[in-house]
């Protein structure tokens, strides 16, 4: 797993929005009048004047892993067929997905059932103490004002770690914040043997043949 500052420097470096994002762990605000900043160690007044867009990071968040994964969860699914037992469903992928995941991730998918990897992984990381954090993320215009982002930003509050801006919501991403340790390099943790309900395909056949899911409903 990389840290968050791989993904910010990441679109530093290419220019290019998409697995990069510079506005991880960020608070952002448009459109300000009036700022000013005021030094907390003088109280000395800085006055700015009127500011199009300001960035708040949190730094001291940007050395937490994150393991992040493609959610197909029930807004992109349409029901085929249904009985008492069981529904089947198709995932209805956009053609911006299509095009943009294979260039954004590569060209091949790992499909896994999660019901599995979750309790696997919380097998393993309750054996080694490993604390984390994991939802899907907020997709929400960054061009306008959003107080809750802007109160996680001044709380300290963990949902700073799941806002992203809408441009990158073809990627109905769902993510794993690893809490302790926070580190400068890659986190490598040992899962095991995940063949028993992983499989590795190529985008190419999974966002272009028809997917079908079966779900049974007890």
């Amino acid at each position: 797993m990389n840290n968050l500052k791989y993904y910010i420097d990441l679109e530093k470096a290419t220019r290019y929005k998409g697995r990069g994002d510079i506005l991880e762990a960020t608070a952002v605000m448009n459109d300000l009048t009036d700022v000013k900043l005021i030094s907390q160690k003088t109280g000395e007044i800085i006055p700015i004047g009127n500011v199009l867009r300001m960035t708040l990071r949190r730094d001291d968040c940007i050395y937490q892993p994150v393991f992040c994964t493609a959610a197909i969860s029930s807004g992109i699914l349409e029901i085929i067929k249904e009985n008492d037992k069981q529904i089947e469903v198709k995932a209805l992928f956009t053609d911006e997905q299509k095009e943009r995941f294979p260039k954004d991730f590569g060209k091949y998918v790992l499909v896994i059932r999660a019901v599995d990897f979750v309790k696997r992984i919380q097998e393993r990381f309750r054996e080694k103490k490993i604390s984390y954090i994991a939802s899907f993320i907020k997709y929400v215009d960054f061009s306008k004002n959003h107080i809750e982002q802007l109160n996680a930003f001044k709380d300290g509050a963990l949902d700073i770690f799941f806002w992203k801006d809408i441009s990158l919501a073809y990627q109905i991403e769902h993510r794993m914040v690893i809490l302790n340790p926070d580190l400068k390099t890659p986190f490598i943790f040992d899962l095991g043997d995940l063949s028993g309900f992983c499989k590795l395909i190529s985008a190419e056949e999974f966002f272009n043949e028809e997917m079908l899911i079966t779900i049974n409903k007890d």
